[in-house]
Protein backbone atom coordinates (compact mmCIF):
# COMPACT_ATOMS: atom_id res chain seq x y z
CA UNK A 1 0.00 0.00 0.00
CA UNK A 2 1.71 3.17 1.33
CA UNK A 3 5.30 3.57 0.66
CA UNK A 4 5.86 6.37 3.28
CA UNK A 5 5.36 4.88 6.69
CA UNK A 6 3.06 7.32 9.45
CA UNK A 7 4.79 8.99 11.90
CA UNK A 8 5.60 7.03 15.20
CA UNK A 9 3.20 8.88 17.39
CA UNK A 10 0.65 8.33 14.34
CA UNK A 11 1.44 4.79 14.45
CA UNK A 12 1.32 4.86 18.63
CA UNK A 13 -2.38 5.60 17.52
CA UNK A 14 -3.36 3.47 15.23
CA UNK A 15 -2.58 0.80 17.33
CA UNK A 16 -4.12 1.46 19.99
CA UNK A 17 -6.99 2.78 18.63
CA UNK A 18 -7.31 -1.18 17.05
CA UNK A 19 -6.46 -2.86 20.33
CA UNK A 20 -9.57 -0.77 22.04
CA UNK A 21 -11.86 -1.07 19.20
CA UNK A 22 -11.70 -5.33 18.88
CA UNK A 23 -11.63 -4.81 22.59
CA UNK A 24 -15.43 -2.85 22.74
CA UNK A 25 -16.16 -5.64 19.84
CA UNK A 26 -15.35 -8.63 22.27
CA UNK A 27 -16.90 -7.34 25.34
CA UNK A 28 -20.29 -6.34 23.16
CA UNK A 29 -20.03 -9.88 21.35
CA UNK A 30 -19.72 -11.35 24.97
CA UNK A 31 -22.71 -9.68 25.59
CA UNK A 32 -25.17 -11.21 23.20
CA UNK A 33 -23.39 -14.82 23.05
CA UNK A 34 -22.42 -15.57 26.55
CA UNK A 35 -24.41 -13.07 28.49
CA UNK A 36 -28.18 -13.14 27.08
CA UNK A 37 -28.32 -16.78 26.93
CA UNK A 38 -27.40 -16.78 30.54
CA UNK A 39 -30.61 -14.47 31.53
CA UNK A 40 -32.95 -16.58 29.28
CA UNK A 41 -32.32 -19.68 31.32
CA UNK A 42 -33.46 -16.89 34.61
CA UNK A 43 -37.12 -16.80 36.04
CA UNK A 44 -38.46 -13.31 34.22
CA UNK A 45 -38.01 -10.86 36.76
CA UNK A 46 -34.91 -11.93 37.84
CA UNK A 47 -33.77 -11.67 33.76
CA UNK A 48 -35.60 -8.58 33.38
CA UNK A 49 -33.82 -7.30 36.27
CA UNK A 50 -30.38 -8.51 35.73
CA UNK A 51 -30.85 -7.41 32.20
CA UNK A 52 -31.46 -3.70 32.88
CA UNK A 53 -28.15 -3.79 35.17
CA UNK A 54 -25.99 -5.07 32.54
CA UNK A 55 -27.54 -2.57 29.84
CA UNK A 56 -26.90 0.35 32.68
CA UNK A 57 -23.22 -0.79 33.07
CA UNK A 58 -22.66 -1.39 28.96
CA UNK A 59 -24.21 1.97 28.11
CA UNK A 60 -21.96 3.72 30.50
CA UNK A 61 -19.15 1.88 29.49
CA UNK A 62 -19.02 1.11 25.57
CA UNK A 63 -20.87 3.70 23.73
CA UNK A 64 -17.88 6.55 24.01
CA UNK A 65 -15.02 4.49 23.84
CA UNK A 66 -16.65 3.36 20.35
CA UNK A 67 -16.92 6.94 18.80
CA UNK A 68 -13.62 7.61 20.14
CA UNK A 69 -11.91 4.74 18.49
CA UNK A 70 -13.95 6.35 15.10
CA UNK A 71 -12.57 10.05 15.86
CA UNK A 72 -9.56 8.52 15.80
CA UNK A 73 -9.14 6.34 13.09
CA UNK A 74 -10.83 8.91 10.83
CA UNK A 75 -8.18 11.58 12.73
CA UNK A 76 -4.94 9.02 11.75
CA UNK A 77 -7.05 8.88 7.76
CA UNK A 78 -6.62 12.49 7.10
CA UNK A 79 -3.31 12.67 8.91
CA UNK A 80 -2.33 10.07 6.76
CA UNK A 81 -3.50 11.62 3.70
CA UNK A 82 -2.15 14.64 4.41
CA UNK A 83 1.53 13.28 5.10
CA UNK A 84 1.25 11.65 1.65
CA UNK A 85 -0.21 14.90 -0.29
CA UNK A 86 3.29 16.40 1.06
CA UNK A 87 5.63 13.51 -0.20
CA UNK A 88 4.54 11.18 -2.78
CA UNK A 89 1.36 11.76 -4.90
CA UNK A 90 -1.18 8.78 -4.00
CA UNK A 91 1.20 7.65 -1.35
CA UNK A 92 -1.21 6.86 1.71
CA UNK A 93 -4.65 7.19 -0.48
CA UNK A 94 -5.28 3.55 0.23
CA UNK A 95 -4.31 3.48 3.66
CA UNK A 96 -6.27 6.71 4.88
CA UNK A 97 -9.34 5.34 2.67
CA UNK A 98 -9.26 1.96 4.94
CA UNK A 99 -9.08 4.11 8.01
CA UNK A 100 -12.01 6.23 7.10
CA UNK A 101 -14.08 3.48 6.23
CA UNK A 102 -12.82 1.44 9.91
CA UNK A 103 -14.14 4.84 11.34
CA UNK A 104 -17.38 4.79 9.92
CA UNK A 105 -17.90 1.29 10.78
CA UNK A 106 -17.09 1.98 14.16
CA UNK A 107 -20.03 4.57 13.93
CA UNK A 108 -22.38 2.69 12.31
CA UNK A 109 -23.36 1.29 16.02
CA UNK A 110 -24.94 4.56 16.73
CA UNK A 111 -27.83 4.55 13.88
CA UNK A 112 -27.53 0.88 13.96
CA UNK A 113 -28.65 1.45 17.84
CA UNK A 114 -31.50 4.04 17.09
CA UNK A 115 -33.10 1.96 14.38
CA UNK A 116 -32.86 -1.44 15.66
CA UNK A 117 -32.72 -1.52 19.20
CA UNK A 118 -33.94 1.53 20.77
CA UNK A 119 -37.83 0.25 20.65
CA UNK A 120 -36.83 -2.91 22.33
CA UNK A 121 -34.78 -1.05 24.98
CA UNK A 122 -38.40 1.16 25.80
CA UNK A 123 -40.28 -2.05 26.01
CA UNK A 124 -37.60 -3.76 28.10
CA UNK A 125 -37.65 -0.88 30.45
CA UNK A 126 -41.79 -0.96 30.91
CA UNK A 127 -41.54 -5.04 31.66
CA UNK A 128 -38.46 -4.61 33.99
CA UNK A 129 -40.86 -1.34 35.85
CA UNK A 130 -43.70 -3.56 35.47
CA UNK A 131 -42.00 -6.51 37.44
CA UNK A 132 -40.26 -4.17 40.02
CA UNK A 133 -42.40 -5.82 43.14
CA UNK A 134 -42.17 -9.04 42.15
CA UNK A 135 -40.03 -10.96 43.73
CA UNK A 136 -37.44 -13.65 41.83
CA UNK A 137 -39.94 -16.00 40.32
CA UNK A 138 -42.56 -14.85 37.97
CA UNK A 139 -45.63 -15.49 40.23
CA UNK A 140 -48.79 -12.75 38.79
CA UNK A 141 -47.35 -13.17 35.42
CA UNK A 142 -48.91 -15.06 32.26
CA UNK A 143 -47.43 -17.40 29.77
CA UNK A 144 -47.94 -14.74 26.98
CA UNK A 145 -45.84 -11.75 29.36
CA UNK A 146 -43.02 -14.43 30.42
CA UNK A 147 -42.49 -15.49 27.19
CA UNK A 148 -43.00 -11.86 25.18
CA UNK A 149 -40.10 -10.74 27.86
CA UNK A 150 -37.89 -13.12 26.95
CA UNK A 151 -38.45 -12.69 23.20
CA UNK A 152 -37.38 -8.94 23.52
CA UNK A 153 -34.31 -10.00 25.53
CA UNK A 154 -33.55 -12.67 23.06
CA UNK A 155 -34.12 -9.80 20.53
CA UNK A 156 -31.96 -7.12 21.79
CA UNK A 157 -28.89 -10.19 22.25
CA UNK A 158 -29.73 -11.02 18.14
CA UNK A 159 -29.45 -7.34 16.86
CA UNK A 160 -26.46 -6.26 19.42
CA UNK A 161 -25.03 -8.72 17.38
CA UNK A 162 -24.87 -6.31 14.12
CA UNK A 163 -23.18 -3.72 16.79
CA UNK A 164 -20.65 -6.42 17.31
CA UNK A 165 -20.40 -7.09 13.85
CA UNK A 166 -19.95 -3.64 13.33
CA UNK A 167 -17.19 -3.07 15.47
CA UNK A 168 -15.28 -5.99 14.79
CA UNK A 169 -15.00 -5.52 11.16
CA UNK A 170 -13.91 -1.75 12.23
CA UNK A 171 -11.05 -3.55 13.98
CA UNK A 172 -10.29 -5.93 10.99
CA UNK A 173 -9.79 -3.39 9.07
CA UNK A 174 -7.90 -0.86 11.04
CA UNK A 175 -5.71 -3.62 11.61
CA UNK A 176 -5.31 -4.11 7.99
CA UNK A 177 -4.35 -0.59 7.58
CA UNK A 178 -2.29 -0.62 9.82
CA UNK A 179 0.20 -3.67 9.27
CA UNK A 180 -0.53 -3.52 5.72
Amino acid sequence: MSSQPPSSPLRALQASTVFVNTALAGLNLGLSVLVVPRLLESPTPLMLRQWSGMFRRASRLLPLPTVLCALSYWYVAYATAAAARGRVPAAGGDRSRLLAVAGALCFSVLPWTKVFLVEINRKLFAKVKETEGMGLVAVGLTQEEEEGAKYLVDQWGLYNLGRSVATGLGGAVGLYATVF
